[in-house]
């Protein structure tokens, strides 16, 4: 790995809504066995090559920084970090084939990133029948968001300049739901959150709201005592 001291930090520390996410994760993981992890498809109407995406990305500062990254847990009551291994390796970019017509491979689709052993950012090279590639860019939704991972990935520079044909980075947009329908599926997200995070036992039943109650107790001292406090 290169030395870059100067250009990126050892180490990274999770912020709140950074734990949000790793507690979807977790959510996620138990109920449905996937990861929470964001994807991103780049269309190539000429085919890439892959020694030369391989060659582009391996003399990347950012992409080898990001690579290496693991999620570290650390002592009891200490903060989640992102640490450097530098002494990883960079993951393998896999090539595959795919039909002209054919669907994205769930198996890439459903990809569990365990961020505490392997890289947090991958890479997929699919090469289509009919001439063209797609690159399906992959990582942990606690390293970044969608719109992150799309500035991020933008700047690899895998589009050539003098080149007649650039992939396509965007899809159409899509209309934007009514504020009534964004309001229910942030409700339904918030109450699913809320009943998987539940303890077993407990969520059995739901008590009553109470009032609540005031506890107090009373502790009497001599005058020696005191003066040992």
């Amino acid at each position: 790995m290169a030395d870059q001291p100067a250009l990126f930090p050892s180490q990274v520390i999770l912020n709140g809504a950074d734990y949000f996410l790793l507690q979807l994760d977790r959510i996620m993981l138990q109920s449905s066995g996937q990861r929470n992890v964001c994807t991103f498809v780049v269309a190539f109407e000429q085919r890439l090559e892959h020694d030369v995406l391989e060659r582009t990305l391996s003399a990347n500062p950012a992409y080898q920084w990001v690579c290496r990254l693991r999620l570290r847990f650390g002592l009891p009551f200490t903060l989640v970090k992102w640490t450097v291994d530098v002494d990883a390796a960079l993951p393998e970019i896999k090539q595959h084939s795919l039909g002209e017509n054919d669907p994205l491979p769930e198996r890439l689709l459903a990809t569990a990133l365990d961020v505490k052993k392997q890289s947090p950012f991958k890479i997929d090279l699919l090469q289509i029948s009919s001439g063209g590639s797609l690159l399906l860019f992959t990582w942990h939704h606690v390293l970044m968001d969608a719109h992150g991972g799309e500035l991020f990935i933008r700047q690899f520079g895998l589009t050539d300049p003098s080149a007649t044909k650039s992939p396509l980075w965007f899809q159409p947009q899509q209309p934007r739901l009514p504020l009534k329908d964004r309001a229910n599926i942030a409700q339904a997200m918030k109450q699913f959150l809320y009943e998987r995070s539940s303890l077993p036992l407990l969520s059995l039943y739901r008590k009553k709201s109470a009032q609540p109650v005031l506890h107090y107790r009373r502790v009497f001292v001599s005058e020696e005592q005191s003066r040992v406090i």
